[in-house]
């Protein structure tokens, strides 16, 4: 008996040591069972081994494979080891990528900051930056990398997660194309704005979209209040002569994309009623293609102008006037030097003859003498009024005795 009582205890020990084991494993089960346990970690010839649950990792998997950023493993030399189908749709392949360096699908002049930093990555730094990825039909896309080394092996391997940013790169394109054109059109009011002409703008509907201030003080609307409203209540023409209104051009604009010329006598009608001469030109707004986007009318003030042609009517008038009256002075002036001179010429005649008696001789120098002093008169009459004599008022306005006309 008592060489038996130890191999008993043995026994019991050893029974107790199963059911301990039986029971750590139905924990186990139990906890399995439950979602308790994600990963088994087990003892073999090889070491510790980590298996995990395909229950615990397929959610982990569903994720990477349907984020909308592309995630790639790389090994220690930037081999691709493992991606996801993001990946592949950005590159523009269908499946897995075979086996190549990460470096292969990196646009030549995004190369020298890829090693950069994957040199960076190496040393346990997590990195970003943005580079330009080539598709498989050669095409270039903007993307923006985040490499980390793998926390439980250094820097043995590489997680990248790309984003595709070429969406970004076309926004921050339209909105840098959008401020220019802001700018542009910043540019253009303001030039419209100081410019000495009216312009107005209208769209394909014949609606304002824009006046200047010039265009403001002609038509007596102001650009807030006209904007929308047919250009035809705004730009309202009329001939100056008949005061019936006129063919507005800015529709034939849009339908052939030419304007016809309009009178010289056409007036703006302002709102208060009151009517202004201008000239008009109006052209098509075409977009780069070629096709009209709406029509500008540009008016000119035509007032000064039409002062200017009035006052030369007026002295083309007076011109005639004056020549014609210089015309009746001319045939006077010819009159007058003929006569006395057609006497002399004759009393002359006479008093050569031999036969001439003293009467007669004294009758015919008392005539020429006569005939001199008229022309004399004549003559400083015709110099006072070419202001020639001195102290003479003739014309001129200049003080002195004014020279006897000759009767």
């Amino acid at each position: 008996m008592i060489d038996e009582n130890p191999r008993v205890s043995e026994l019991e020990r050893e029974v107790e040591e199963q059911r301990r084991q039986l029971q750590e494993a139905q924990d186990t089960l139990d906890a399995i069972r439950n979602g308790q346990v994600d990963a088994l970690v087990t003892k073999g010839p090889a070491g510790n081994q980590v298996f995990t649950l395909e229950s615990a990792d397929r959610p982990y998997r569903l994720f990477i494979e349907e984020m909308q950023q592309g995630a790639v493993t790389l090994s220690a030399g930037g081999t691709i080891l493992y991606h996801n189908r993001r990946f592949s749709e950005l590159l523009g392949m269908a499946g897995k990528l075979p086996a190549a360096l990460f470096e292969d699908i990196v646009a030549p002049g995004s190369r020298a900051a890829y090693k950069t930093l994957l040199e960076d990555a190496r040393k346990g730094c997590r990195v970003t930056g943005e580079l330009t990825l080539t598709t498989r039909a050669r095409e270039s896309i903007p993307t923006f990398l985040a490499i980390n080394a793998f926390p439980s092996q250094g820097a043995s391997a590489f997680c990248v997660v790309v984003s595709d940013l070429t969406e970004q790169k076309q926004n921050e394109k339209l909105m840098a194309a959008t401020a220019a054109l802001e700018e542009s059109k910043a540019q253009l009011r303001a030039t419209l704005g100081n410019i000495g002409d009216a312009v107005i703008a209208a769209d394909m509907e014949l609606r304002v979209a824009f006046l200047n201030p010039v265009a403001e003080q002609l038509t007596g609307w102001k650009s807030d209040e006209s904007v929308g409203r047919p250009l035809t209540e705004v730009f309202r023409i009329a001939s100056e002569h008949t005061r019936e209104p006129a063919n507005n051009p800015v529709a034939q604009v849009l339908k052939e994309g030419s304007a016809p010329g309009l009178a010289n006598c056409t007036a703006l009608i302002h709102r208060d009623g009151h009517r202004t001469p201008i000239r008009v030109s109006a052209a098509p707004i075409r977009d780069p293609d070629g096709q009209i986007l709406g029509v500008v009318v540009v008016l000119h003030d035509a007032t000064e102008r039409r002062r200017a042609e009035e006052q030369l009517l007026a002295a083309k008038l007076e011109a005639e006037c004056a020549s014609k009256a210089n015309d009746g002075f001319l045939a006077v002036l010819s009159h007058e030097l003929h006569t006395p001179l057609a006497s002399m010429l004759g009393w002359a005649r006479v008093l050569r003859s031999p036969k001439v008696d003293a009467s007669t001789s004294a009758r015919g120098l008392e005539a020429i003498e006569r005939s001199l002093k008229e022309q004399v008169n004549l003559i400083e009459y015709l110099l006072a009024i070419s202001g020639r004599i001195p102290g003479d008022t003739g014309t001129h306005g200049e003080t002195g005795t004014r020279t006897k006309l000759p009767e």
